[in-house]
């Protein structure tokens, strides 16, 4: 898939809220610049928008590369999206919220894109998502049941 396939994907996603969605309303995640802009937390802004706003820009035939994203919850989205398991998904939800709280940034209102970039627990959050392997099995296949099938795969969980 390129990042034109993922997006019309993503457009078909029903509206309910995702996980991302409720680590954002939890305190948890960036809070200003990208598409929160200077103004902030805005929690009504879904996951869904945040990845349809920043990928619809990017052209059609580019290939993904969600294993560089910088953002938490838009790296927990991506996995939710294309199957990784709800089990997998809390427990890095988990990690990365334990580890907000001990750096006491759960709220604060300047964490950009780059907050948590290159710290140990960034690193655990991808491992932890394996968005890498996931990444790279978008990019393999063009269809949404395989890209499921196999990122089930990679967990073990068919």
């Amino acid at each position: 898939m390129n990042n034109g396939d993922v997006c019309r994907y993503i457009q078909t996603l029903d509206k309910k809220r995702f996980l991302a969605d409720k680590f954002v309303q939890n305190g948890f995640g960036q809070t200003s610049g990208g598409y929160l802009g200077k103004g902030g937390r805005k929690k009504e802004v879904t996951q869904k928008q945040h990845f349809l706003d920043y990928y619809s820009g990017i052209l059609n035939k580019k290939m993904p590369s969600y294993n560089r994203l910088r953002c938490p919850q838009l790296i927990l989205y991506v996995a939710e999206a294309f199957g990784v398991p709800e089990e997998i998904l809390n427990k890095a939800y988990k990690e990365f919220a334990e580890s907000e709280i001990a750096n006491r940034t759960v709220y604060k209102d300047n964490k950009d894109g780059n907050y948590f970039w290159g710290t140990d627990e960034f690193r655990q959050l991808k491992k932890t998502l394996k968005i890498g392997a996931v990444n790279r099995i978008i990019k393999e296949y063009s269809d949404i049941k395989e890209i499921k099938n196999n990122v089930a795969r990679l967990f073990k969980t068919i």
